[in-house]
């Protein structure tokens, strides 16, 4: 069943990759980018939509080897690409790790429980399993995490404010 294993993924996510993905989401000095393939984008989405709330500088690349590649070859170091790659991987998702990596961008993955080839362009692997037993993956665990990661970055956001409040 799709929520069991969203579950079951939830609890095998390392803390210190969580930490390292809400700090990275969460600072306000980097610019934050976001990708995702044909069915993930939706996901990539969500959390933009959310980020944008929380935060500035978030962009959506919904074309990165198209319409934004202007944005991909502006990419600087200390930017955020969050990328969010699953089973049937994208190429797309692998020339904007490449790119971000060259550039000295930081790199969150959210993928399957797969080798995905992005991963070793990444500094944060977060293993969202989306095996669901069907022709279609279930994107689930992607979205059960990405509600996680907002609800930590907007706590993590509200005690920095309060701290530069003080």
């Amino acid at each position: 069943m799709q929520s069991d294993r969203a579950v079951e993924t939830m609890g095998h996510l390392s803390p210190h990759a969580i930490d390292r993905a809400v700090d990275l989401l969460a600072d306000t000095d980097r610019r934050l980018f976001l990708h995702g393939g044909r069915f993930s984008h939706l996901i990539a989405q969500n959390l933009a939509f959310h980020m944008e709330q929380l935060r500035q500088q978030v962009s959506l690349l919904e074309d990165p080897t198209g319409r934004d590649l202007g944005t991909v070859l502006d990419l600087q170091r200390g930017d955020v690409v969050v990328l969010f790659d699953y089973h049937r991987y994208q190429r797309s998702a692998a020339e904007l790790a490449q790119s971000a990596h060259r550039a000295g961008a930081l790199v969150i993955l959210v993928t399957d429980d797969l080798g995905c080839p992005v991963a070793p362009d990444a500094e944060v692997v977060l293993a969202a399993a989306s095996t669901a037993g069907t022709a279609y993956h279930s994107l689930t665990a992607g979205f059960l995490l990405t509600e996680l990661l907002v609800q930590r970055s907007e706590e993590h956001t509200s005690e920095l404010q309060s701290h530069h409040d003080l």
